[in-house]
C-alpha cells in the first residue's frame, strides 16, 4: 500500500511526503516550477539501500496544436426605434451603422450575410449558392467572383468579413 500527500502554499512550489509498505520506506521532498521548468528534490528512506536522494531537472514542453483565435470584433448592440414605418432607406442605414461581428463567409448563413451594408437577401442567395457550387473561399476578394458583388460593394463590407483559414495536414 502507498500514501502520499502534497501541499501547495504556493503556486510555484510543491511540499511532498509520502509513505509505502512492501517495502517499508518514507519519502519527503519539494519541487519548484518556473515557466517551463521544474527542479523536484525528493529524499528516500528503504530497508535495503539505506538514504536515497534523488533530483530532477524538467523542461515541458506543451504539444497543443496551433489553434488561431477567432478574428472578431466585439458586438455592439443598438437600440432600434420604435417607429412603426420603416422605410427600406431607413433600414439599410440602420444596418449600415450598426457594428457587427465579423462574419466567415466560408460558414455564414443566408440570415447572418444579410446583416452586412448593402447585402439583401437575394444578394445572400447567391453567395451560398456560389460557395456550394464552386468550393470554399480563400480570401474574402474572392468575394468579387459572386455576380452582383463588385469592388465597391466589396470595400463596404470587407472590414467585417473574414476567410478562416483550413489547416491541412
Amino acid at each position: 500500500m502507498r500514501f502520499g500527500v502534497e501541499f501547495k502554499p504556493l503556486n510555484d512550489f510543491a511540499i511532498r511526503a509520502g509513505t509505502a509498505n512492501n517495502p517499508s520506506r518514507f519519502s519527503a521532498g519539494f519541487g519548484v516550477a518556473v515557466n517551463l521548468f521544474s527542479v523536484d528534490y525528493a529524499f528516500f528512506t528503504h530497508n535495503d539501500l539505506g538514504l536515497t536522494h534523488q533530483f530532477s531537472f524538467s523542461v515541458h514542453i506543451d504539444k497543443k496544436e496551433d489553434k488561431q483565435p477567432p478574428e472578431t470584433e466585439p458586438v455592439v448592440a443598438t437600440q432600434a426605434s420604435e417607429s412603426s414605418e420603416e422605410t427600406p432607406e431607413a433600414t439599410q442605414a440602420a444596418k449600415e451603422d450598426r457594428e457587427i461581428e465579423k462574419i466567415d463567409i466560408n460558414n455564414a448563413t443566408i440570415d447572418e450575410l444579410e446583416t452586412l451594408p448593402g447585402i439583401g437577401e437575394k444578394l445572400a442567395q447567391a453567395i451560398v449558392r456560389f460557395r456550394e457550387q464552386n468550393g470554399r473561399f480563400d480570401q474574402v476578394e474572392d468575394l468579387v467572383k459572386v455576380p452582383g458583388i463588385g469592388e465597391k460593394k466589396l470595400e463596404k463590407i470587407i472590414d467585417k468579413i473574414f476567410v478562416r483559414k483550413i489547416s491541412r495536414k
